[in-house]
């Protein structure tokens, strides 16, 4: 699904697209062809190792990698190859080089050895050191949840999102998805959890025609008015938008609800889903399970608790923007990072309240911030309303060529005034930071005064760089920082 994501994104700049595989779900087939792909059937070149479930088993050995990239190239290649398997490595993908072609490698498990043009894995939290020493020194890659890559339908659905989830008041409706393959039935033993947990609930159930569990939900379902099946839908993220609360796997299906801001109770199911589930659970977006029977005891606690929901939620949203498609196609087309322009900067108006939040609720900024949790709707509105008319603060918001990039904030006290910035998540890698700094302190007067968080070094370097000076601090785990050329430059 991920791959047909990107090949519809590819297909609107005029790709001609062409699937290429070994195995494939009539359901997942069909949905190719009818989106004008090509998909061409190749014969199995080996069999997956015992424990594949993990994926972390040895690769297909040389000859099973070779005979599948002849059969392959008999398919047809073209200029991009992108290959989305985890029983290949470098042998592979050395022969689809070869070939001419240019190469984009999907991964999420940095576990073996790579040859590549373009790596990209979207789990979050990975960092770009765990392929260090896997790939080529002159691979890009393309890490974090910035490139998820969703179907366009998520990012159209997001701004109805937001708006159904800052009225949440407590959960009515649940999403239960465990993906279409329903490992070992367990689609079947969710809804028996839920079900449990939440009598007064109302499920839908997303599941594949070939799903173990099908026959025995659909039974369910059959008397059960609480339960609506749907059975290889294509509606998806009306189905998340419209839900309060999900239960799922913990797979790729985590940034498709992350954007549209859905909090999930989510069951790991693999292993190679553990550090995606982690991350996402440290930053309280979800609550990551082992085993099918803790779903009913966590649920139970979280629908009594709708401020952790919403808190939930805000963090989901700032994961993932839903434009992460459009920046791998980018990267395939070549068109790189834009030259930069000037900074503007102009003062926040309400119209910014919701990319203000989404900002404040982004993992990096909030680890940084004097509160590390995720800061729920209501909360903010209440902070940005009183913000903005306030006489001592002023809050300016940095553009470039008309697209908003940061926000710069000052407040005063009574030996001057304390200064933040927060850059947005999509700008930071255009090393923007120092120059929206620079504008923002050049409107001020007073001694400026910022408190960065011990341990935070690229805010240290970027306060420095801003002629900012390490000066004593009462406030516990924080730095302070002090500015005083204003004040020469006022007398």
């Amino acid at each position: 699904m991920r791959c047909l994501a990107l090949a519809d994104a590819l297909a609107l700049q005029g790709a001609s697209i062409r699937f290429v595989s070994a195995t494939m779900p009539n359901a997942i087939a069909k949905r190719i062809v009818d989106a004008g792909h090509q998909l061409v059937g190749i014969a199995v070149a080996g069999e997956p190792p015992s424990s594949a479930a993990d994926w972390h088993e040895h690769v297909f050995d040389n000859e099973t990698q070779s005979a599948d990239f002849d059969a392959t190239q008999r398919a047809g290649l073209g200029d991009w190859i992108v290959v989305d398997h985890y029983l290949l490595d470098r042998r592979w993908h050395s022969d689809a080089r070869n070939s001419g072609a240019s190469l984009l490698v999907i991964d999420d498990l940095a576990n073996r050895s790579y040859d590549c043009d373009l790596l990209l894995d979207a789990t979050f939290g990975r960092d770009r050191l765990d392929y260090h020493g896997l790939v080529p020194a002159d691979s890009n890659l393309l890490i974090g949840s910035l490139y998820a890559l969703l179907r366009s339908e998520f990012a159209g659905q997001r701004e109805a999102a937001l708006i159904r989830r800052k009225s949440f008041e407590k959960v009515r409706r649940v999403l239960v998805s465990m993906g279409t393959t329903d490992i070992g039935g367990v689609t079947a033993k969710v809804v028996d959890e839920v079900l449990k947990a939440g009598p007064e609930l109302a499920l839908d159930v997303v599941i594949g025609a070939s799903a173990e569990s099908l026959d025995a939900v659909a039974k369910l379902a059959a008397s059960d008015t609480r339960i609506t099946l749907h059975v290889d839908t294509r509606e998806i993220a009306r189905l998340m938008r419209d839900s309060d609360l999900a239960v799922g796997a913990a797979g790729t299906t985590s940034w498709e609800r992350c954007c549209l801001g859905l909090p999930a109770i989510t069951l790991i199911l693999a292993e190679n889903q553990r550090p995606g589930a982690k991350a996402l659970s440290e930053a309280g977006a979800v609550i990551a399970l082992d085993h099918v029977g803790e779903i009913a005891p966590a649920l139970r606690a979280v629908i009594k608790e709708p401020e952790r929901i919403s808190r939930m939620s805000a963090a989901a949203f700032a994961i993932v923007d839903g434009r992460g498609t459009q920046r791998v196609v980018s990267a395939i087309m070549g068109k790189g990072i834009a030259k930069a322009r000037e900074i503007q900067l102009r003062s926040a108006t309400a119209a910014d309240a919701d990319l203000l939040w989404l900002w404040r609720n982004d993992p990096f900024t909030r680890a940084g911030s004097r509160d590390t949790g995720a800061i729920p709707w209501r909360t903010h509105e209440n902070w940005f309303t009183n913000a903005l008319t306030d006489h001592d603060r002023k809050t300016l918001i940095a553009e470039e060529a008309a697209e908003p990039i940061g926000t710069v904030a000052f407040r005063k006290f009574h030996d001057g005034t304390e200064v933040s910035i927060t850059v947005a998540p999509n700008a930071r890698s255009r090393g923007v930071g120092q120059r929206i700094l620079a504008a923002a302190c050049e409107q001020v007067s007073d001694q400026l005064v910022a408190a960065v968080r011990k341990g935070n070094v690229p805010s240290q370097r970027l306060f420095e760089s801003c002629g900012f000076e390490v000066s004593e601090s009462r406030e516990a785990g924080f730095a302070r920082y002090v500015r005083t050329d204003n004040l020469r430059k006022r007398a």
